[in-house]
């Protein structure tokens, strides 16, 4: 698969875009002990454990078990999560923070700024959450997640 240059995904952001944030659904989440990966439905990703050697830089992972459709755990570095997710009662609540969003037309990869690769078909979900700071979700895993303001 070909790999998206930043340029080409801020590209994608001139035309269509879509205004969405997290729907409020309380999911689980674990901190990793140790180093690790994960397969998720956009591929496989990396993750750093909560350990002395990586200080703060380490991910979250969110087990989202009690959505209506098949999502894996997938990481979110814990700078990210604190600012993304309120903790009440042992479960991890979206916060609703607006997010951009195009429809995918081709296949691809695109780097994450956590430093995964994620593999994007047509028909998937790109977000962007800032400049250079992109993901990309599932088209069944987008409509069960997010409300489009």
């Amino acid at each position: 698969m070909p790999l998206f240059s930043h340029e080409m995904l801020e590209n994608l952001f001139c035309d269509d875009v879509i205004v969405c944030s997290k729907k409020g659904i309380p999911v689980d989440f674990l901190i990793p002990e140790c180093d690790g990966e994960v397969i998720t439905l956009e591929g496989k990703q990396s993750y750093l454990g909560r350990t002395a050697a990586n200080g703060d830089e380490y991910h979250v992972l969110i087990v989202s078990s009690n959505l209506s459709v098949a999502n894996p755990p997938y990481p979110v570095l814990a700078t990210e999560f604190r600012k993304r997710y309120e903790v009440v009662d042992g479960k991890a609540i979206p916060h609703s923070l607006p997010v951009q969003a195009v429809v995918a037309t081709q296949e691809g990869q695109l780097a994450t700024a956590w430093g995964s690769l994620l593999d994007v078909h047509p028909g998937n979900y790109i977000l962007r959450y800032k400049r250079h700071d992109f993901a990309a979700i599932d088209r069944e895993v987008f409509a069960a997640t997010y409300n489009i303001l």
